[in-house]
C-alpha cells in the first residue's frame, strides 16, 4: 500500500511539472487595428535556437490584404509579404535578442485592418531543465523511464498546442466570412435602394408629363403646341 500511494504521488509531481513546462512555452495571440496608411510593430525576445512559430490573417478592412515583415535584432529582414490575405511560417532563430515583427498597411490610403496574430515559441527557461534534472535523478533512484513519460507528455504538448492554433485559425475564417457577407448585404440594400428610388422617380416624372400633355394650360402643353 506504501509503494502504491508513493508511485501515485511520484506520477503526480510528475504530472504537474509537465503542466508548468507546457505553461513555461511562449504562446500570444491576439487582433490588432492597423489604422490606414499605418504600421505596427511588435517585440518579442527570443534566444537563440529557439522554434518560433507565426500565424496571421486579415479577419475584415479593405481588401483584407497586409503586407507582413519580420525582422532579426541585428535588424536583418528574415521575412517579407506583400499584401497577403494570412500566413503561417515557423523559423528557427539564429540571434538572441528582441525580433520585430511588423504589420504594414502605408499601402492603404482609407481602410484600416482588422488583423489576427498569433506567436507560438518552444524555448524552456532554467527553471525548467533543473526540474527535469531532478526528475532524472528520482528516475534513478526508482528505476522509472521518465524520459519516455517526458517525450509522451512532449508530444501531447504539440498536440494540443496544435488544436489551440487550428480552433484559432477556424473562428478566424469564420469570422472573416461573416465580414464579407455583412459588407456584402450592405452593398445590395443600398443599390437596391438606389435602383427603387430611381425607378419611383422617373415614374413619378412620366405621369406628371403625360397629365400636363392633356391640360390645355400646363406649360408642358403650351410648349409643344408652340413647336408644332
Amino acid at each position: 500500500m506504501k509503494l502504491g500511494l508513493y508511485w501515485a504521488q511520484l506520477s503526480i509531481v510528475i504530472l504537474l511539472a509537465c503542466i508548468f513546462k507546457i505553461c513555461e512555452c511562449i504562446e500570444a495571440d491576439f487582433t490588432v487595428v492597423v489604422k490606414a496608411a499605418g504600421r505596427e510593430c511588435f517585440y518579442q525576445h527570443v534566444n537563440e535556437g529557439v522554434n518560433i512559430e507565426l500565424e496571421y490573417q486579415v479577419v475584415e478592412g479593405g481588401d483584407l490584404d497586409i503586407n507582413f515583415v519580420l525582422s532579426s535584432p541585428s535588424g536583418k529582414v528574415i521575412l517579407t509579404e506583400i499584401r497577403r490575405t494570412d500566413g503561417i511560417h515557423r523559423h528557427e532563430s539564429t540571434e538572441t535578442g528582441e525580433y520585430t515583427l511588423c504589420l504594414d498597411n502605408t499601402f492603404s490610403r482609407f481602410s484600416q485592418k482588422l488583423v489576427f496574430f498569433e506567436l507560438i515559441t518552444d524555448e524552456e527557461s532554467e527553471d525548467e531543465l533543473q526540474s527535469w534534472d531532478e526528475l532524472t535523478g528520482a528516475e534513478e533512484l526508482m528505476e522509472v523511464k521518465l524520459e519516455v513519460f517526458k517525450e509522451k507528455m512532449d508530444i501531447l504538448k504539440k498536440n494540443l498546442q496544435k488544436t489551440e492554433q487550428l480552433q484559432n485559425i477556424f473562428k478566424i475564417y469564420e469570422a472573416q466570412d461573416r465580414s464579407i457577407m455583412e459588407d456584402n448585404f450592405m452593398r445590395v440594400n443600398t443599390w437596391s435602394g438606389i435602383n427603387l428610388a430611381v425607378m419611383i422617380t422617373v415614374g413619378v416624372i412620366q405621369v406628371l408629363m403625360i397629365r400636363n400633355l392633356f391640360e390645355d394650360k400646363s406649360k408642358v402643353s403650351q410648349v409643344l403646341k408652340m413647336k408644332t
